[in-house]
């Protein structure tokens, strides 16, 4: 009987190794029937049935097995991992505490149980069973390797680059070692680096999903957003539903101007997962630079529906609910994003440019003041801190403000157009000049400091040049109202009459509702001896004034039309 049981436990191994676990078990069941009290048979049957997904018959014959033989500690190792592996930490942690009784320099057993105190969230022990390990065994590669993960989770970067550094210098062949240690090199901002340890698992492995993931985050940060793109191609084609490569992808391609692509990447990782807050929110922000305000509300909407402190989402959707005109609406977005993050230096921005919107100068100020308290390296924050200062008179503190914004950004265009620009009101022309050059100096294309020129050229005296600034302006902005309206006062002066109501004309061919285009417009009539075109125009203001509840300048237009008529008939 003995020599049959042991000729079945023979061919039971070879099975185990072939894999064939329903074989091994038919051995097993067997040899136990000849043999009913060798625990190596209820030990490898265990085995085979973990390996087939049976845990709870495994964990019966690993306990059959230890009932035989108590001090087996293959059988604690095979038993608490099928505990493990069900969740059953805590008896895990039981059977490894036990075996160390009868072997406490087992280096195994301390890394199985650090894996388990990881697992159970205690990541200090595991710390400490991870030194055991390594202490009684300093080759074990897969005790650096959890280790440098506990170490990584609990905040000590520099220790788990070291233990993946030793790993790798045991054995430089270990993928997984690489991929984290460039991810924990990218926390600490060594881009670099984690450039260099993804290139090489890749190399050894050119189909390692995680570190061509990773790579393709870093390449984006380098702004190498067709690389990026290269990369998340090749995650998608090695696994077709991974959501996140999807979004990211959208991302990269949305940098890239494809917005139509970004969309369609968007839509799939919506489509494999349904209630992924990121993917609604991205792909509002690509509706709403396709200009698809209501469906970019619509995500965003759907992000908050999904996590209630998105606080992203709401600053995006107050952006959005601004540019649709709901003022009041953009503010109580700002305000939520505000409330779940309180040092969101971006709401506290918007916030303002809308309070500014609305005329609440000092509101705005104290928003923009606070947004860089929390960034003091916040350019866009400065710069509205700049423009605010301007609209309540104070021009040296905005001209301070837009010198922030050019000491972070110095190629920030309208920095220095709206320097150039306070700077005209304390008279400063040559100066003011010399900020709108630079700005055209950027950005040729920039019309407004073409504008601003107009404005210091006008006051300077020097009236051709401003007209010929004006001239630019409207090359580059044909519908540029205050342009034709300025271009049309300055001819007014070089009493160049029929240039200047030509001018106004063009303002009100765009917008009709000008009471001022129309008073400008009078001026000229009547200087060309058009009389009744000029009382018409004055007219057609006083009514637009009414309309618009601006009772001054309707008054002093109908005292215009007055004194016009005495004059003439006199």
């Amino acid at each position: 009987c003995q020599k049959g049981a042991d000729e079945l436990h023979r061919q039971g191994l070879i099975k185990l190794q072939k894999r064939d676990n329903t074989g091994a078990i038919e051995n097993y069941n067997r040899a136990i029937i000849l043999d009913p009290n060798n625990h190596q048979f209820y030990k490898n049957k265990g085995i085979a049935m973990a390996q087939l997904g049976n845990l709870k018959a495994a964990i019966a014959n690993f306990h059959k097995a230890l009932k035989l033989e108590p001090k087996d500690l293959q059988s604690y190792h095979n038993l608490g991992a099928t505990y493990a592996e069900l969740g059953k930490l805590n008896q895990a942690i039981n059977l490894f505490s036990q075996a160390l009784k009868f072997n406490p320099q087992d280096s195994q057993i301390y890394h199985n149980l650090g894996v388990v105190r990881f697992k159970a969230g205690d990541p200090q022990r595991a710390i400490a069973d991870y030194n055991q390990a390594i202490k009684f065994n300093p080759t074990k590669i897969e005790a650096y390797y959890n280790r440098g993960i506990a170490r990584r989770f609990l905040g000590d970067r520099q220790g788990a680059i070291d233990d993946f550094t030793t790993l790798l210098q045991l054995n430089p062949q270990v993928v997984d070692a690489y991929t984290q240690r460039g991810t924990v090199k990218f926390d600490m901002k060594d881009i670099k680096g984690a450039m260099a340890d993804f290139n090489q698992a890749i190399k050894l492995n050119p189909k390692h999903l995680e570190a061509i993931y990773n790579r393709a985050i870093v390449r984006r940060l380098m702004r190498d957003n067709n690389g990026s793109l290269k990369d998340f191609n090749q995650v998608i084609q090695i696994n077709p539903n991974y959501v996140d490569a999807y979004i990211k992808r959208g991302i990269v391609r949305f940098d890239l101007g494809e917005h139509r692509g970004a969309l369609e990447d968007l839509n799939r990782a919506i489509q494999l997962q349904p209630k992924n807050a990121e993917a609604f929110y991205h792909r509002g922000n690509t509706k709403r630079s396709l200009g698809n305000f209501p469906g970019a509300v619509a995500d965003f909407q759907t992000a908050i529906h999904l996590n209630s402190q998105y606080h992203q989402a709401y600053n995006d959707l107050g952006i959005v609910r601004l540019r649709m005109g709901d003022i009041k609406g953009a503010i109580k977005d700002f305000e939520a994003a505000i409330q779940i993050n309180p040092n969101y230096a971006e709401a506290h921005n918007n916030r303002g440019f809308t309070k500014f919107k609305l005329g609440d100068i000092q509101g705005a100020i104290k928003d923009f003041e606070t947004a860089l308290q929390i960034n003091p390296n916040y350019a866009e924050a400065h710069n509205n801190l700049g423009n605010a200062r301007f609209q309540a008179g104070d021009f040296q503190g905005a001209i301070d403000d837009f010198g922030e914004t050019l000491r972070i950004h110095p190629n920030y265009v309208p920095a220095y157009n709206n320097r150039g620009l306070a700077r005209l009101k304390l008279g400063d022309f040559s100066e003011a000049i010399a900020d709108c050059q630079t700005a055209l100096k950027i950005n040729p294309n920039y019309g407004l400091a073409y504008y601003n020129l107009g404005l210091i050229h006008c006051e300077m005296g020097d009236l051709q040049q401003a007209i010929v600034d004006y001239n630019q302006v409207l090359k580059l902005y044909p519908r540029k109202i205050d342009a034709y309206i300025n271009r049309g006062l300055i001819y007014m002066k070089l009493e160049d009459y029929a240039q200047a109501v030509k001018d106004q004309t063009s303002a009100l061919d765009i917008n009709p509702n000008l009471g001022h285009a129309y008073s400008f417009r009078s001026q000229g009539y009547m200087k060309l001896g058009n009389f009744q075109a000029a009382v018409d125009d004055l007219h057609k203001a006083a009514e637009i004034y009414q309309q618009q509840g601006k009772r001054q300048e309707y008054e002093k237009i109908i005292n215009t039309i007055d004194s016009m008529k005495d004059e003439h008939d006199q």
